[in-house]
């Protein structure tokens, strides 16, 4: 009787440790992760500090930074020709990134979309990227756009058309 007691006491011991490891570990990777806390986040400002890689742009970064113009450089474009994507800043902009997604744009599906990498970054307050035309499937196809983020502000462009 007193090694059933024992054992079930063991395994009480076992389930309570298990239940506060699982804490301990949601509040240091999950709960704080999020706000850019906890182990996790300190390992990947460690390695955004070696690999040179910047942060996005936050509220507080863009308060003197503002999207002012975004647009391609041609409403229309043959395949293979060069469409550049451009954004304009206004403001202190020089410096902070803009994540930057080019999509086809689909009558009956979804595009899961490209995203820049890295993140573009403004120079003399404006950003332009060379973005080359391909061949689509033309049944579903009605040509191709790009979205931005930057901090709380984030757009969708007019479509480029392809003929």
């Amino acid at each position: 009787m007193n090694h059933k007691k024992a054992f079930i006491k063991e395994i009480v011991m076992i389930i309570l440790a298990l239940i506060l490891v699982s804490v301990l570990f949601y509040i240091a990777v999950g709960g704080l992760q999020k706000e850019g806390k906890g182990f996790f986040g300190f390992l990947d400002g460690i390695l955004k500090k070696i690999t040179g890689t910047k942060e996005q742009a936050t509220a507080s970064d863009i308060k003197d930074c503002a999207i002012k113009r975004y647009y391609w450089s041609a409403n229309k474009a043959n395949f293979r020709d060069e469409a550049s994507i451009v954004i304009e800043g206004q403001g202190n902009c020089d410096g902070k990134q803009v994540e930057v997604y080019t999509y086809a744009d689909l009558r009956f599906s979804t595009d899961p979309g490209q995203k820049y990498e890295p993140a573009p970054t403004f120079k003399n307050n404006n950003i332009i990227l060379k973005w080359y035309v391909y061949p689509r499937s033309t049944f579903n196809f009605r040509g191709y756009y790009f979205t931005y983020k930057f901090g709380n502000d984030g757009k969708r462009s007019d479509n480029l058309e392809v003929q």
